[in-house]
């Protein structure tokens, strides 16, 4: 990264542009909080006061965070798939996918291993709560290099790291991101956070102290701002004249993602444009009505229910029924005409039933069926309608999953891209070696296929059974079947199963042999055997009267003899060095 001279004007000028982005953002925002806190059941607006009213009781519906939590698990349920498609890519990418597509997901398994999170649950929740994804990839060496000037143990952080990948994946938060876009794709990024100074001193050491970040004051919360575009990177702190950075950044690409998940770019306001997963349920303000009702419901049954209300019919005003509790059950003494009895009472009116039941239904409607994330539907239901619900119920994740995918993608390709302009071997740590990556590796134009699978256990059965059946019928390749599966590295897959078949093929071979040699020692000694028991002479002994059987021979060694015995034209002939004799030689002029 090449260090500019300091321009105080283009400076002010980026600073005004930023502001505006962020002010012409704000609705999406507010959106995104709102949203957010009906995930975290944070319920302020419309709450009602129970100032007190000790009888009232809130409640809050886990509805919107049930069905959130759901789309997230089936998302998260497996790590993205990394492909490099042979129809989309030269033959170079060809030759070299399988070494691409390894270190592809080595860089983003160890990118979250690093974190102690993986990547993709931050992101797969961004998308489910916010319509987006912002990915940064950051180079370790430049970490390592801005680091320097920092502690002794953030240096020794960083180069770990470096050892262990040379780039990270980093899911930002899309509240403090501020993309802005052309009609080619990502043209800057403005993102402003809340940061301890501690970690910006940890992250750019000894830039960060020359622009007045305090040693001292680690704990104190600075506005932390990152600027991109085609071809500066500035940083900078909020109430600070000078940056931590300003410079030229001389990479082919602005290593940022910021994708839309859910919603259109043809609408004109920024708010309208993501529409994410609840958002039906924070426009229609259902959320909140299920609040309120259940808050009636609960506190009507608190305050009534678990309250009896008696009824007493007395012959007289002045006439008192007392109890009497000396008896077990207690007893009352009362007249004829005369009566006691608990007030039948209607505690929750139906019409607040019904109503629960509607917002229920377009909830359901607004998101994701609850059968879909395993919720049983009776005993009565057929395996057909389970089977449809779950497939057909999963269409609300598809625009997650697609874009989603294209995102992770998009966020690999970036850090390959810059990899291949660094130029170099690079060190990527695998799960059971370390690999080298060189520039020269990775071809042109490089194309890189993620997959977020939204799977559930019956859909492997289902997709191998259309694996072999295309396969068999020459409708598509065993790479292609491969793929569909996700089953990574066709080539090596290939390999390991030649492997395996030469593995079979060398135990079968060193099987017979060691049954060939069994089958000799068995002949051997039930030779040896029948000779003993013919007078321990062999010169003299007779032949075996036909039929007969040596005595105290085991069947199954008899079993074995007789089928592994010599042809009938080599009897008699005696034993060679390879070949034991199966009868004794008779003696001459016999």
């Amino acid at each position: 990264m090449a260090k500019k001279t300091f321009d105080a004007g283009l400076f002010k000028d980026i600073q005004s542009r930023c502001t505006e982005l962020e002010q012409n953002n704000s609705q999406r925002i507010t959106m995104c909080n709102e949203i957010e806190k009906m995930f975290l059941m944070e319920w302020d607006d419309e709450k009602p006061d129970i100032t007190g009213k000790d009888w009232i009781k809130l409640t809050i519906s886990p509805e919107a965070r049930n069905k959130a939590n759901g789309a997230i698990r089936l998302m998260t349920a497996t790590d993205p798939k990394f492909s490099v498609p042979f129809d989309k890519n030269s033959q170079e990418g060809k030759e070299s996918s399988s070494l691409i597509e390894k270190a592809a997901a080595a860089m983003w398994n160890m990118s979250g291993r690093i974190r102690q999170n993986p990547v993709h649950y931050d992101a797969v929740t961004s998308a489910v709560l916010f319509g987006e994804m912002h990915i940064g990839v950051n180079s370790t060496a430049d970490l390592l290099e801005h680091a320097k000037g920092g502690s002794k143990a953030s240096i020794m952080r960083f180069e770990k790291i470096a050892e262990l990948t040379p780039y990270m994946f980093e899911v930002y938060d899309p509240r403090t991101g501020f993309p802005e876009f052309d009609n080619y794709g990502l043209s800057s990024y403005y993102r402003k956070v809340k940061m301890k100074s501690g970690a910006v001193l940890d992250t750019w050491g000894e830039l960060a102290i020359t622009a007045g970040v305090s040693k001292d004051r680690r704990n104190e919360e600075i506005d932390y701002c990152d600027y991109w575009d085609n071809e500066y990177h500035m940083v900078w702190i909020i109430g600070k004249g000078v940056p931590i950075l300003f410079a030229e950044h001389n990479l082919p690409c602005i290593p940022i993602v910021a994708q839309t998940t859910d919603g259109s770019s043809i609408h004109e306001k920024e708010e309208n444009k993501r529409q994410p997963f609840l958002y039906n349920l924070w426009k229609s303000g259902l959320w909140k009505r299920q609040n309120l009702s259940l808050t009636v419901i609960y506190s009507i049954m608190f305050a009534l229910a678990s309250n009896p209300t008696f009824i007493e019919k007395v012959t007289s005003e002045d006439r008192e029924l007392k109890a009497d509790y000396s008896v077990p059950g207690g007893k009352i003494k009362m007249l004829v005409n005369e009566d006691f009895h608990a007030l039948a009472k209607n505690i929750i009116d139906p019409s607040i039933q019904q109503g629960m039941d509607i917002a229920q239904k377009l909830i359901d409607e607004s998101t994701i069926y609850g059968q879909t994330l395993g919720e049983p539907l009776g005993s009565s239901a057929p395996f057909s309608m389970v089977a449809l619900l779950n497939q057909a119920g999963r269409l609300p994740l598809v625009t997650i999953q697609r874009r989603g995918s294209w995102a992770i993608a998009k966020a690999v390709e970036l850090a390959f891209t810059m990899m291949k302009d660094k130029g170099g071997k690079n060190k990527i740590k695998d799960a059971s070696k370390l690999m080298e990556l060189s520039g020269k590796d990775i071809p042109d134009n490089l194309i890189i296929d993620a997959k977020l699978d939204i799977e559930l256990p019956q859909d492997k059965r289902g997709q191998m059974q259309v694996a072999l059946q295309g396969v068999q019928a020459k409708l598509f390749s065993k790479e292609y079947a491969r793929r569909e599966i996700s089953i990574e590295q066709s080539d090596e897959m290939t390999e390991e199963i030649w492997a395996e078949d030469l593995a079979d093929l060398e135990m079968q071979k060193e099987y017979q042999t060691q049954l060939a040699k069994v089958q000799q020692e068995i002949q051997a000694a039930a030779q040896q055997q029948a000779m003993q028991m013919q007078g321990q002479n062999p010169a003299l002994m007779g032949g075996q009267p036909q039929g007969q059987t040596p005595q105290g021979l085991p069947p199954e060694l008899m079993q074995q003899t007789q089928g592994g015995g010599m042809p009938p034209e080599m009897a008699g002939q005696g034993a060679s060095e390879n070949m034991p004799m199966t009868e004794p030689i008779m003696p001459e002029g016999v």
